[in-house]
């Protein structure tokens, strides 16, 4: 692992003595101690300071490992890979191509030259990829962001199928005006017989202005949870009556997936990930329009009824959901790559 950040904004340091991982120049110390949107900013502006920084070292780092190609996730890795002319593998997020790169034209053309100077790139949707051509003329591999199905299915086993689930809400994307979560308060108070029903509030991150604004929306009986471990989250996915994604951009959500594999039925508003998902993952699946002012109380009823069905994991094709099996393709792609582009097939070595 080759990094510029290991514990910022509130987030835990991961590393273990089982990583290897080499450090850029670690930025965490300019950085905020909580997230927040005006923190997003500051970010930004710090990583571009020190991008030239960033190139030297990568370059330095390159020289000593000259057979090493990196994987690149995030666009900001894919410009530092770019700029410092090493053979790397894309993929970018989400929100970097369908949101930030109609915002900033020069955002747009950074990661176009960072996209056609990789020996191929990744995305978790047709959405994606049409954006990605778009502004690159390149078209990029569509390959979902794997699951722990191990992991998930040895849950599902402890859990024996329990069809028992408690009547609350959980709200399990990012704590951000992106997901939307104060919706689901607003929609909470519409009608009496939802207006009792808990809310669990489980965040990835938070912005703090955010967060700010919803917890007066909490009652005393909601729970503000916060950041779990999968493990965890995973358990949580196997508990309650309705999870709820609704973000106002979504590509193709990997935690939508866990939680449906776990057995969990999810609200989601319409995006063209839900068309290509097959129908035993539909059917757990329900699709609201926020512009209906009983979309809470449909999702609810229609989500006792959903969870009175057994939900049988094994009926899935995991491998299309499987992390493991997802990196095998990267990398048997990238096999191709090499052999066709007359690359040294030795190159084994990622980052």
């Amino acid at each position: 692992i080759l990094t510029d950040s290991k514990s910022s904004e509130g987030f835990k340091n991961l590393v273990n003595d089982k990583n290897t991982v080499f450090d850029l120049f670690i930025i965490d110390k300019f950085l905020f101690k909580k997230m927040s949107a005006l923190g997003n900013i500051w970010r930004n502006i710090i990583k571009i300071i020190f991008l030239p920084l960033q190139i030297y070292i990568l370059k330095k780092f390159s020289k000593r490992n000259p057979d090493y190609i990196y994987y690149a996730h995030s666009m900001y890795y894919m410009w530092l890979c770019h700029f410092a002319k090493v053979k790397f593998i894309g993929t970018p997020q989400g929100s970097e191509i369908l949101i930030r790169t109609y915002k900033s034209t020069i955002y747009k053309l950074f990661s176009a030259i960072s996209i056609q100077s990789s020996i191929f790139t990744t995305c978790d949707s047709k959405k994606m990829a049409r954006r990605i051509y778009e502004i690159s003329k390149k078209y990029p591999y569509i390959l979902q962001n794997g699951v722990d199905t191990n992991l998930i299915d040895k849950i599902n086993k402890q859990n024996g199928n329990n069809l028992k689930r408690k009547n609350e809400i959980v709200s399990f994307r990012g704590l951000s005006s992106l997901y939307r979560t104060k919706d689901i308060f607003k929609a909470r108070e519409f009608f009496k017989e939802t207006s009792e029903i808990p809310i669990r509030l489980i965040y990835p991150f938070y912005e703090n202005s955010y967060r700010k604004r919803i917890f007066p929306l909490l009652k005393n009986f909601d729970n503000d949870i916060g950041k779990i471990s999968k493990n965890k989250l995973l358990k949580e996915f196997t508990k309650y009556l309705l999870y709820i994604s609704i973000p106002a951009s979504d590509s193709s959500p990997r935690s939508v997936y866990e939680c449906v594999l776990s057995g969990g039925i999810v609200a989601i508003t319409r995006e063209e990930y839900y068309e290509d998902l097959p129908k035993i993952i539909k059917d757990r699946i329900i699709v609201i329009d926020l512009k209906d002012k009983d979309w809470l109380l449909k999702s609810i009823e229609k989500a006792k009824s959903l969870n009175s069905k057994k939900f049988n994991i094994t009926n899935i094709n995991l491998n299309r959901f499987d992390q493991q099996y997802s990196f095998s393709i990267v990398y048997e792609k990238l096999k191709l790559h090499l052999k066709s582009r007359n690359l040294s097939s030795n190159n084994k070595s990622f980052l």
